[in-house]
């Protein structure tokens, strides 16, 4: 094939996964796949996992403001590092929510007095889920009277 700039080569059929392409890794070319490329990022060890939740209004008592069941292995950080609860009303006095493995609490997202972000403790280092755990955040058993509209994101990493 001639010498052809990119703007003047056809465009492609749509792509399957196969094709095959350079790249080179530590010097050396070798060749990898459209698939290869596109699921490196996603499925690698390390990759981030971020898990939403919203829970609209004033939590009842010990309300699940969120549940999630783990589809892969997965890491939470130490004190949950990058995670985030942000609420948009302020509690009145501390607010404590209990973050829970499989039934057992192994964590905290705490409001302080007036405050609408939350803090985020582990206890005990980071933690490990298998497929099938199952990850809660409850609602105080006491509930604030003014904290209202709760979101969090709690960030964890594939294994």
């Amino acid at each position: 094939m001639a010498n052809k700039a990119i703007p003047d080569l056809p465009a492609a059929a749509p792509l399957t996964g196969a094709e095959q392409f350079e790249v080179i890794q530590a010097g050396n070319s070798r060749r990898t796949t459209v698939a290869e490329i596109a699921g490196a990022g996603a499925t690698a060890p390390g990759a981030p996992v971020d898990i939403a939740s919203f829970a609209p209004g004033i939590p009842a008592a010990d309300q699940r403001v969120m549940r999630y069941v783990a589809a892969r292995a997965i890491e939470f950080p130490d004190d949950f590092a990058g995670s985030q609860g942000s609420a948009s009303n302020g509690a009145t006095a501390l607010t404590v929510f209990r973050i829970r493995k499989n039934g057992s609490d192994f964590g905290l997202m705490v409001f302080g007095a007036g405050a609408t972000t939350a803090s985020f403790s582990t206890g005990a280092g980071a933690l490990d889920c298998i497929a099938g755990d199952v990850i809660e955040v409850l609602a105080p058993s006491s509930p604030d009277a003014t904290l209202a509209n709760v979101a969090l994101t709690l960030v964890a990493a594939r294994m």
